[in-house]
């Protein structure tokens, strides 16, 4: 599995194996220079600075649902990190027109869970979760990103992470965030055969203390 993959760190610069591309994102997670390999494949990644002491954080937790470095360097003082090629963020997903069936819902937020958990049992919190920094590449995987905002977890920061994932599931479920902040269902007849079991997962939602208690 990639996951098992260790991060390799370099002390050289990254352009002595990648080129630019003309194009970067500013909203992927982060601001991702798009770039592609020197020799073939040639495929396309994307590349972030970030602080040196992020590169623990990296090295340490490794799951297919984290946004997975592939390989770091180290050069003049900067701290470049390679990631896997992601399209999309949740973002993008929301303020689309379309809205996700019950079956895409439950992919999408049983991913997110699936992240969660295992920071929660490496001892991690993400402390802020947002649609921003939630990715998902062309075959409908879904990843946390930003791992230089992880922290050693708390209850504090477990129920944070839980409101988090809460308003994330709202404004997948709603496009927009709900006005009084309530985790609650707004349309149960837009969930058709399912809507009992989303009624029910969405109520559990603020009475969990910890990402592992939800994804049961």
């Amino acid at each position: 599995k990639s996951s098992d993959i260790p991060l390799e760190v370099r002390a050289e610069s990254p352009w002595n194996y990648y080129e630019k591309s003309p194009i970067t994102f500013l909203d992927l997670s982060g601001e991702v220079i798009i770039a592609q390999e020197k020799t073939s494949p040639k495929k396309l990644v994307g590349l972030r600075t970030m602080p040196k002491a992020t590169l623990t954080n990296l090295q340490k937790l490794r799951h297919t649902n984290i946004y997975f470095a592939l390989e770091a360097f180290v050069a003049n003082k900067s701290t470049y990190v390679v990631f896997e090629e992601m399209h999309l963020t949740l973002e993008h997903l929301v303020i689309s027109l379309a809205y996700p069936s019950s079956r895409q819902l439950g992919t999408i937020l049983g991913q997110i869970l699936d992240g969660l958990v295992y920071l929660e049992t490496e001892n991690f919190s993400h402390g802020l979760l947002h649609c921003k920094n939630i990715l998902v590449n062309n075959r409908g995987v879904v990843k946390l990103g930003q791992q230089e905002q992880y922290r050693t977890t708390s209850l504090a920061i477990k129920k944070k992470d839980i409101g988090d994932f809460g308003l994330v599931t709202m404004q997948l479920m709603q496009k927009c965030d709900p006005e009084d902040g309530a985790i609650r269902v707004a349309d149960p007849s837009r969930w058709g055969d399912h809507t009992q079991a989303v009624i029910q997962f969405v109520s559990d939602i603020p009475l969990a203390t910890s990402t592992i208690e939800l994804r049961k």
